[in-house]
């Protein structure tokens, strides 16, 4: 799964969802086609941990902060200066995003998600609050999307066997 921002002032968020299709024997096939995030081998391990995928959970937040006098004083310093202001916002928006991923997982019938991708993304926007008062504002968009996974208790165990090994011992011995 990819996900693509583009950096036109549409703010949309693209997915793209390229990947092999997986059969299992012995589990009764969906009646969709499920996404997930892992690649071939991390579902191998997932498989033999006991664990199925179920979906993909996204959670996305954005938020508003606004600059006062003392952040623009902080910024404009020549000292290095954490601007608190800032990082409670990051906090904040980081949070809400990965509680609406978790609660997607939930309404999916998971009980867990493999937090795979997130993203931050800050856009300045200059505002003006008065004469001779321009300040630089800034929205924050975090996205967060992985894997809901599910640990029926009632798996039958599963048989994983390799079709085709990369490693450069097959390769070197197919040479000689």
């Amino acid at each position: 799964m990819e996900t693509k921002m583009p950096s036109y002032a549409g703010h949309e968020t693209e997915f793209v969802a390229i990947g092999t299709a997986v059969a299992m024997e012995g589990l009764a096939p969906s009646a969709n086609p499920v996404l997930c995030t892992v690649s071939g081998q991390d579902l191998a391990k997932l498989l033999a941990a006991g664990a199925i995928p179920v979906s993909v959970a996204l959670g996305v937040s954005v938020y508003y902060q606004y600059t006062t006098a003392r952040d623009t004083w902080r910024e404009q310093s020549w000292s290095n200066q954490e601007m608190p202001m800032f990082t409670d916002s990051v906090y904040q928006t980081r949070h809400a995003a990965m509680r609406n991923m978790v609660h997607e997982s939930v309404q999916a019938g998971g009980t867990g998600v493999l937090a795979h991708e997130t993203k931050l993304h800050v856009y300045e926007v200059e505002v003006e609050r008065g004469e001779n008062d321009t300040r630089t504002d800034h929205v924050l968009e975090f996205v967060s999307m992985g894997t809901v996974i599910s640990s029926p208790r009632q798996m039958p165990p599963l048989n994983i066997e390799t079709a085709l090994s990369l490693s450069t011992n097959a390769l070197s011995l197919q040479q000689d």
